[in-house]
């Protein structure tokens, strides 16, 4: 019996999976582009921690699955870090 529950849900996930899941080749991923920052919220209380310094961040999502971000920080006494960073989601 256990064998049978077993297959029953290994064929329905098989089946499961279609060519409909995944997008055209001729259509663009809809988070290619670049995005800004608008907030950092703390889900337990909805209070947004983005700084306003943080707000001038953005990221530029790739074609290729990978990302550039340019993220904006200030130290305790105000002084303003601007960083540029890359991570390719393609490898994971």
């Amino acid at each position: 019996m256990k064998r049978t529950i077993l297959l029953f849900f290994a064929i329905a996930g098989i089946l499961s999976c279609t060519d409909k899941d995944t997008i055209p080749k001729n259509q663009v991923d809809p988070i290619v582009g670049e995005w800004k920052l608008q907030s950092i919220i703390y889900k337990q209380t909805g209070t947004n921690l983005a700084s306003e310094c943080q707000i001038k961040s953005t990221y530029k999502f790739n074609e290729d699955g990978s990302i550039t971000g340019i993220v904006y920080t200030e130290d305790i006494g105000g002084k303003l870090f601007r960083e540029t960073s890359q991570f390719n989601l393609a490898k994971y």
